[in-house]
């Protein structure tokens, strides 16, 4: 049974080649989390209970990787669940593991904070390292990502990936508050290679935002930072509409 697919939609604009999931929860209990409406869950059900997914072992995932071994393809973890939220903790390092043995290159995105540096010795001058930032202010964190690193915690792995000479990138999605996402680029800027731009989705106060300007603004200070950046199709469109 095959572990690896191939994204579609918002997701797939951040990974072209391969997905790969551990489970169908997550604990950090963010308020904002579309994955309980796309798996047709309670969002206390995914919250709560470690909920494995029968695609997913690691001797699957091994026959997966001799299939796409060297021919550059990269595999994204992960789109459902956070690999440093405490159910994956005891699996995302052989998963790591075993990428490096087949020289498949990864990018790991997380809001698990310093959890995460316990890997970087695995990471390959192909591989990346990805960080949801959201906030700035601790508390409106705590709000809306209760059981995730604080926004200070994710930044010091940022830093520490780049100290170890891996390259980063964030995903500044959803963007609930702009100014607090404009703050939290702006901090964490120095240690991050690239930055991914979306929108909030899955929630009419969505609509309350002015996205248009908020376009203007995070692209005015990415570019005054001299970031790489990319806006993602929803904010494009969104922020054409208004």
């Amino acid at each position: 049974m095959s572990c690896l697919y191939k994204s579609k939609g918002a997701a797939g604009e951040y990974s072209p080649d391969w997905s790969l999931n551990f489970f169908k929860s997550c604990s950090y209990a963010c308020r904002y989390c579309y994955c309980p409406k796309t798996l047709r869950m309670s969002r206390e059900k995914y919250n709560r209970e470690v909920i494995p997914l029968k695609k997913f072992c690691l001797a699957d995932l091994e026959k997966d990787l001799t299939k796409i071994s060297g021919n550059g393809e990269r595999v994204h973890m992960c789109f459902f669940g956070d690999p440093y939220a405490l159910e994956a903790l005891e699996i995302t390092r052989p998963a790591l593991e075993l990428l490096r043995k087949y020289n498949v290159p990864f990018q790991l995105l997380t809001k698990g904070g310093m959890r995460a540096a316990r890997d970087f010795d695995l990471y390959g001058p192909r591989d990346e390292f990805a960080v949801t930032l959201t906030f700035m202010d601790p508390l409106l964190s705590q709000e809306w990502e209760p059981n995730a690193a604080l926004p200070g915690e994710r930044i010091a792995a940022l830093k520490e990936a780049k100290r170890s000479g891996i390259r980063t990138w964030a995903s500044c999605e959803p963007v609930i508050v702009p100014e607090e996402t404009l703050s939290v680029i702006e901090a964490s800027a120095q240690y991050v290679d690239f930055f991914w731009i979306g929108k909030w989705n899955h929630d009419e106060r969505a609509g309350l935002v002015n996205w248009a300007r908020f376009k203007r603004e995070v692209e005015g200070l990415l570019k005054e930072l001299r970031k790489a950046f990319r806006i993602k199709k929803d904010l494009e469109r969104a922020g054409s509409r208004m």
